[in-house]
């Protein structure tokens, strides 16, 4: 009777054993299940912020502002930008309106090996016969962009007073020319303008504009 009972008894500590076991083997791999979620969310966080960045940057789709420069740059003047390295100038045709204005026609031809755009006015300084320059101020019609495949040329106009002064006057010799939004300058030579003595003096107003590139495009 005392062996049954003691069985009994060792039947209940074991079933007992086993119930405890199983909570907390329950408790355990909840326990774990959370410390293995945390584990796998900074995994996950840690994949999303170091992971993401090439990603990004291989699709283009990580930086808004980065891909829409780069789209800004390309799509408003078809590639890069005119360099007066790359360009060749020369005087295409002269003009008088009226007696009071010349308007001379400067080429501009893309010598490089890739197509560029240009948009707005360029720098133009005119050199004088035995010395000196004056700069043309921009005039007020609007620009536009063009884009010159290998080859091709454009054209500006600056606009300088007749000179019907009676006298000589001062020869302009050369046009030292700044692309739009380039920093370097190309030389146009023999530009064949004319201006009064007064009209080429720095001490004196000026009349000289030039006109925005963009024209005569072939």
């Amino acid at each position: 009777m005392r062996t049954h009972k003691s069985a009994a008894i060792a039947v209940v500590a074991v079933a007992a054993g086993l119930s405890l076991t199983a909570c907390n083997s329950d408790g355990s791999t909840s326990g774990g299940a959370s410390a293995s979620g945390g584990a796998s969310a900074s995994a996950t966080a840690a994949a999303g912020t170091n992971g993401g960045s090439p990603q990004a940057k291989a699709d283009g789709s990580g930086s808004d502002s980065g891909g829409g420069s780069a789209q800004a740059a390309g799509g408003s003047g078809g590639g890069s930008i005119c360099h007066a390295s790359d360009l060749s100038g020369v005087r295409a045709s002269s003009k008088t309106t009226g007696g009071a204005e010349v308007l001379t026609t400067v080429r501009l031809t893309n010598n490089g090996s890739s197509s560029c755009s240009m948009h707005g006015f360029p720098g133009v300084d005119l050199n004088f016969q035995g010395g000196g320059s004056d700069s043309a101020t921009r005039s007020d019609t609007s620009p536009v962009s063009v884009t010159l495949s290998p080859g091709q040329s454009t054209t500006f106009q600056l606009m300088t007073p007749y000179n019907n002064s009676g006298g000589t006057g001062v020869n302009v010799t050369s046009l030292t020319v700044t692309p739009p939004n380039d920093t370097h300058q190309l030389t146009v030579r023999q530009p064949q303008i004319n201006l009064a003595v007064t009209d080429g003096s720095n001490s004196s107003p000026k009349n000289i504009q030039v006109g925005p590139v963009g024209g005569n495009v072939d």
